[in-house]
């Protein structure tokens, strides 16, 4: 094979790729965490169809994490859990029973691993990906929030 039909090869596949991302940024919803008033339509029906919140359970942010924005990988945190879908399966903490939340330290090149931990010693081990720090808010204040209404109850 020519040194000239490898690199015209290369070029091709080159545009090809930078085509296809295109076309992903532009088709695809908006990567990063959403809100319930601006929650994409993909994600509404999720959680419709899977039955991912309780009946008057309120939504506070839901964060996609699948690369095809199919919600396949995804974070849903309520007033009163954080739930991880990831596989098929539901995976969910109550926020008052949550005694430590941090990140991995981070090595060059890595994703940014999240870890909650509960009083039952169950954990969520989560890589985070763009806009986190965001998401990282809104459960810190949800797990306070939380926590403030269990002492309040438990008075």
């Amino acid at each position: 094979m020519s040194l000239f039909r490898v690199m015209s090869n290369s070029v091709i596949l080159a545009l090809g790729i930078l085509v296809a991302g295109s076309l992903a940024g532009i088709i695809l919803p908006e990567k990063g965490v959403k809100t319930f008033n601006n929650l994409d339509g993909y994600a509404a029906k999720y959680l419709d169809k899977k039955q991912v919140l309780k009946i008057n359970e309120e939504l506070i942010a839901f964060y996609d994490l699948s690369f095809f924005m199919n919600a396949r990988n995804s974070l849903i945190l309520t007033k009163d859990r954080i739930i991880h879908h990831y596989n098929k399966k539901f995976h969910a903490l109550n926020l008052y029973d949550i005694e430590e939340v941090y990140f991995l330290p981070k090595k060059k090149h890595e994703h940014n691993t999240l870890i909650i931990k509960d009083k039952k010693g169950s954990f969520m081990s989560l890589a985070l990906y763009s806009k986190h720090q965001l998401f990282y808010k809104f459960l810190e204040d949800a797990i306070q929030k939380a926590k403030i209404g269990d002492e309040q109850i438990v008075s």
